[in-house]
């Protein structure tokens, strides 16, 4: 959409990459609080038209002849959560209203058994979600499953790495990073 046109009107990718070291992409929050529907915030793959993902970010500057060491994919630390969202599809693209954002550290007290919430995966996106059928909401996140196929991601495209947003979300032990 917009943003891809922007950089592609606005920078010259062959004069900027080559004099920086890397460049970090934040491959998550790519369904945002302002977001009036439902989506994966930090997603792997994209499979719905003109839906953002991880992959698709990665290979348009590929496809612009950048470094791939140069390439460094983001992970989330936190949960973005939806209110007022039907149950169709288990929350998943549906219409519904920012509630807040939950971080990792805080997982196993807000997503708990007791919650309501239910643990889904999508096998398309390589992404996790759950859903509180109950109350209505719907949370989008990173997991250690995602990230596991995030890591793999980077070593099959031999990139530079992975990044997150951000240390202070995740638990001190048995974390995302570790």
């Amino acid at each position: 959409g917009g943003f891809v046109k922007y950089l592609e009107e606005s920078i010259d990718w062959q004069q900027v990459v080559p004099v920086v070291d890397f460049v970090n992409l934040m491959t998550y929050d790519l369904v945002n609080g302002y977001s009036q529907v439902t989506g994966h915030h930090t997603l792997l793959y994209d499979y719905r038209p003109q839906q953002e993902s991880t992959r698709k970010c990665v290979d348009w500057l590929l496809d612009k002849n950048v470094d791939s060491h140069k390439l460094i994919v983001g992970a989330a630390f936190y949960a973005r959560v939806w209110e007022n969202v039907d149950s169709t599809d288990h929350g998943l693209y549906q219409s519904g209203n920012f509630f807040k954002g939950i971080s990792y550290r805080d997982f196993a007290n807000y997503f708990n058994d007791s919650s309501g919430y239910k643990y889904f995966w999508d096998d398309k996106c390589s992404a996790p979600f759950q859903y509180n059928a109950r109350k209505k909401l719907f949370a989008t996140f990173d997991d250690k499953h995602s990230i596991r196929a995030k890591a793999e991601f980077v070593r099959t495209k031999n990139l530079g790495g992975i990044m997150f947003w951000e240390l202070g979300n995740d638990k001190t032990k048995n974390g995302l990073l570790d």
